[in-house]
């Protein structure tokens, strides 16, 4: 296999190509993200209807399973999808919400050296 690139010679993908993919998801416009831990990276995007957040945790050693907030504020509508896309493992989670706040909280777990986009889809 060839190490550069990302398809190799015989035309096999390697799992950089799985990885932009993954990343090409996250389209539309920069939305603010706040804190942020030593392993745990995150940013956000929407396309004024649906807010994507990718959350990255990544650790060198692979020892850290993190807990991670994700808080939703001043969401435009306050029924919505909220779906989870885990890197190479697809949909993990996909549940209706339904809030009588325009703000919206959940924790996640995250593995070592795992990623995921987290989505909020307006009803």
């Amino acid at each position: 296999m060839n190490k550069w690139g990302i398809i190799s010679r015989d035309l096999q993908v390697k799992p950089r190509y799985n990885a932009l993919l993954f990343l090409n998801n996250m389209t539309g416009q920069r939305v603010s993200v706040t804190g942020q831990g030593s392993w745990v990276k995150s940013f956000a995007k929407t396309d004024g209807k649906i807010i994507k957040t990718l959350v990255v945790n990544y650790d060198k050693d692979g020892k850290h399973i993190e807990a991670v907030p994700l808080n939703f504020t001043n969401l435009t509508n306050t029924n919505f999808e909220f779906k989870r896309i885990d890197w190479a493992g697809g949909v993990t989670k996909d549940i209706k919400v339904s809030t009588d706040s325009a703000n919206w909280s959940t924790l996640e777990l995250m593995n070592p050296n795992s990623a995921a986009i987290f989505e909020i889809i307006p009803q």
